[in-house]
């Protein structure tokens, strides 16, 4: 996307926020997912997350738990913490909402990882809840050498 086209794509993705959300506009799911497609289709983080979890909600779209683990990781491979840890939490199975796709613990105690990780202030309350899926699952050998590859030690533990 170029740099013109940047501010459509995240003006495209605040009018799929304004309309998921009833700020300024009747709510409206459907409208909302169009705009976050738009966007998403762009490259834009925020929505590829937002586009990703209206597939998980079935918000203004046929609920779809792969679609909304795709969408998800094209956000969480572009740092988005909050698509890390929801596709992160997908991933290890972290509760009943959660465990919707084939489970792949390493890939998603690596995202919790990298949320966790992460230091912007905005994202304070995700690596918290990052950091809380991963002690739920700490008794998993993959969950805890995800984590020590993420901090790049492995305190002498062997795969």
């Amino acid at each position: 996307v170029s740099q013109p086209d940047q501010g459509l794509a995240d003006a495209q993705s605040d009018v799929g926020y304004c309309y998921s959300l009833g700020m300024g506009l009747e709510q409206d799911y459907y409208e909302g997912a169009r705009w976050f497609r738009l966007a998403a289709n762009q490259g834009i983080a925020r929505a590829q997350y937002s586009l990703g979890r209206c597939y998980f909600a079935g918000d203004g779209l046929v609920q779809g738990f792969e679609e909304a683990a795709r969408w998800l990781r094209l956000g969480a491979d572009q740092d988005h913490a909050i698509g890390q840890v929801m596709l992160g939490k997908m991933l290890v199975g972290d509760g009943p909402g959660y465990a919707r796709v084939p489970a792949d613990i390493p890939a998603g105690a690596k995202l919790l990882a990298r949320a966790a990780q992460c230091t912007d202030p905005r994202f304070a309350r995700e690596r918290i809840e990052a950091l809380a899926a991963l002690l739920r699952h700490a008794d998993k050998r993959e969950v805890v050498w995800a984590c020590c590859i993420g901090c790049g030690a492995t305190h002498g533990l062997k795969r």
